[in-house]
């Protein structure tokens, strides 16, 4: 329990960061899906049930703050955790590249079921050529991304993994 309280505070911390911070200070088009990039990660090291439970509650976390269609992101997220999560069966999750490049077909995935949905459910149909137009933008931002979380993920992982698995706080097995 105290893992997906963690991954939900992670969750609520990016999503501030992504509304905020980030938001503020990079130009109209270019903002990282940090929620994505943590939903890619829980497809690549978590257990189905417990990571699709928060994919889909990460999902409706980012509905309620930035969505137009309420519901529409948690179905993303969900859909995107099992097509990452069957992926995981058949590759190496400990190559920190395979993060990256599932950051990017991630994203494009995503991306893509989200303008299906929205095409198919809402019936905007001019909808695709706008989500085409950003999306080689997006994959590139939140590939860079995702290479700059996993050097700060290895750099706290060094410095603070002995205090934190004595506190309970950290798993004894290795993250990154």
């Amino acid at each position: 329990m105290t893992r997906v309280a963690g991954f939900l505070l992670i969750g609520w911390f990016f999503l501030f960061l992504q509304a905020g911070p980030v938001a503020r200070s990079l130009p109209d088009g270019l903002k990282p899906d940090l929620l994505l990039l943590l939903v890619v990660f829980l497809g690549l090291r978590e257990s189905p049930v417990r990571g699709a439970v928060l994919a889909l509650l990460l999902g409706y976390l980012m509905d309620v703050f930035a969505a137009v269609t309420l519901g529409l992101n948690g179905l993303v997220m969900l859909i995107l955790f099992l097509a990452v999560r069957t992926t995981a069966d058949r590759v190496n999750t400990e190559s920190p590249m395979l993060m990256v490049l599932m950051a990017g077909v991630g994203t494009l995935f995503a991306g893509l079921v989200q303008a299906f949905l929205l095409g198919y459910f809402a019936g905007q149909e001019g909808l695709w050529t706008m989500v085409i137009r950003g999306l080689p933008a997006q994959v590139g931002m939140n590939m860079g991304t995702a290479l700059i979380l996993l050097g700060a993920g290895r750099w706290i992982e060094r410095r603070l993994r002995p205090d934190l698995v004595r506190l309970g706080l950290w798993p004894r097995k290795r993250l990154l």
